[in-house]
């Protein structure tokens, strides 16, 4: 969902709620929220997962030599106000 009310850039919600996607049938689920994307960008995401390496070859080309296994399984999220995080780096 996108909303931006009275259309002033800085209102604009950007609300992705669990959204599905596939890796090689392996699902992927993620979450995007954007808010104030001018002024002091927002950011809230989460994204939940599992990686079999060994199918990385069908998704990319590898060096001869290269070869993966295992599974990685992630649960990542992250939420982040731009200024905060700008102040933080310095």
């Amino acid at each position: 969902m996108v909303n931006n009310p009275g259309g002033i850039l800085d209102n604009t919600l950007i609300n992705l709620k669990k959204c599905h996607a596939e890796i090689n049938k392996e699902p992927l689920m993620r979450h995007l929220q954007i808010k104030t994307p001018i002024s002091n960008p927002y950011i809230s995401t989460t994204v939940k997962g599992n990686i079999n390496l060994h199918d990385i070859k069908n998704l990319m080309p590898l060096e001869k030599d290269v070869d993966l296994s295992g599974l990685v399984t992630f649960d990542l999220s992250s939420r982040e106000i731009w200024r905060a995080l700008r102040k933080s780096i310095r």
